[in-house]
């Protein structure tokens, strides 16, 4: 069945004309400076208007270009926006086809809802979510959803979900974050203007401009192959121990609960 729409949406788009947008933000003449990439489709699914996908982040971005672009940094920073990541990904895939510059981090924004924090959704390495705390202020979230969603043995997100899983399909450092809740009307003609929450939008804002502020400014860290769970709690706060621990504990402690309750 996959294959058959594939071959269909070939078919219906083969004579789109699809565009990217590439956009880069001052940078400094440092000869060392890493580089930085933030991304957000601006299609949308068929019958709807793509208010929450994906065009909340697109609005974010815009606004952070325009608050951020008469500053200088030490790094460079890129920002793309996509077409076609609806019809399977096609602008993304052309943009990797074409690059030539080597990104240290791609930061990916891609809405499942229109209201509600921003959600460490899906990474390519564990370590990567240590600096993104870091480059945060406020933010309640855990690395666990990677491990939940995209376990190989979990039934749920088996399919490539966003522009992130090309960047990481071609070993590129990605983050995949997004806006989860008010899913109801994802994908449908729901997803609108009327149903977008303003709060959330400027929260989310603040949150690309804090990215931009701390990987501009600082030594963009690759991370490496140690497998860890990443929490933060709160502001300054934050929790790193890794998955043979994790699992320890939750062993020690599912059979602590047990007792608890043949006890009781």
């Amino acid at each position: 069945l996959l294959i058959e729409s594939y071959e269909k949406d070939i078919e219906k788009f083969k004579n789109a004309t699809l565009n990217n947008i590439l956009v880069k933000l001052n940078s400094s003449d440092n000869l060392n400076a890493q580089n930085l990439l933030l991304v957000a489709h601006y299609d949308s699914a068929n019958d709807t208007y793509g208010a929450g996908d994906d065009g909340m982040p697109v609005a974010g971005l815009l606004e952070t270009i325009r608050c951020m672009k008469n500053k200088n940094y030490n790094n460079n920073i890129y920002i793309l926006f996509t077409d076609g990541e609806e019809q399977n990904f096609w602008g993304a895939k052309e943009f990797i086809n074409q690059n030539n510059i080597n990104f240290d981090i791609v930061i990916n924004f891609d809405n499942g809802g229109s209201s509600g924090n921003l959600i460490l959704y899906h990474y390519s390495n564990d370590n990567l979510t240590r600096q993104y705390f870091k480059a945060i202020k406020k933010e309640c979230s855990y690395s666990m959803t990677n491990e939940l969603l995209y376990n190989p043995s979990s039934e749920y997100f088996k399919g490539e979900q966003s522009d992130a899983f090309m960047f990481i399909k071609n070993g590129y450092n990605t983050i995949d974050l997004a806006l989860v809740c008010n899913p109801f009307n994802y994908h449908t003609e729901g997803d609108n203007f009327y149903n977008v929450d303003v709060d959330s939008l400027n929260n989310m804002t603040k949150r690309m401009i804090e990215i931009v502020e701390y990987y501009g400014n600082n030594e963009i860290e690759k991370g490496n192959n140690e497998q860890i769970f990443n929490f933060k709690l709160l502001d300054g706060l934050e929790l790193s121990i890794s998955k043979t621990a994790y699992l320890v504990i939750s062993i020690i402690f599912i059979c602590i609960s047990c007792i608890y309750v043949i006890l009781l």
